[in-house]
């Protein structure tokens, strides 16, 4: 699904409906459910929330909480490229901190944030298991290592 589209209150509860449908309304499924309804809708807008608590019987502040704990579950929309870049010791070693510096001025948005255009969500992450190849960059589910200030032009450009 496009996520820069804002859904109305209807499809929210036809895409929540389907997706516990599919998993289940086990407490043991409110994970997967939110992790599945974030890939779908691109993040958990509130009327997902509300639908979730009913259709599993929880309150919708667990759902809330549930989901906000997560850093992978966007409870904001975010842009059409989510861009992280990890920064665990290994990958700072490597430069990493440059990257973290570098780009909010090439993509135009700073770390947290979402481009005014909606096109780039970039957040910082801990380790993505790639230690040997850091520092590390991902773009929606695309792994870069080894990356440096002068190679990301050159890797954005596949994202404009």
């Amino acid at each position: 699904m496009d996520r820069t589209i804002e859904l109305d209150e209807q499809q929210v509860k036809l895409v929540v409906e389907a997706v516990v449908s599919r998993l289940g309304t086990e407490r043991s499924e409110l994970v997967g459910i939110l992790h599945a309804l974030s890939d779908e809708l691109g993040y958990l807008p509130k009327q997902a929330f509300v639908e979730i608590g009913r259709l599993m019987g929880l309150p919708v502040g667990e759902v809330y909480s549930v989901a906000s704990f997560y850093t992978m579950l966007f409870t904001e929309p975010r842009g059409r490229h989510l861009v992280l870049v990890c920064e665990s010791a290994p990958c700072h070693v490597a430069g990493g901190q440059a990257l973290i510096d570098y780009l909010p001025e090439i993509l135009g948005v700073q770390v947290g944030g979402t481009s005014t255009d909606n096109r780039w969500t970039l957040l910082k992450t801990s380790c993505l298991g790639q230690c040997a190849q850091g520092p590390i960059l991902v773009i929606d589910d695309e792994l870069y290592g080894n990356v440096s200030k002068e190679s990301l032009p050159d890797i954005l450009k596949h994202y404009k």
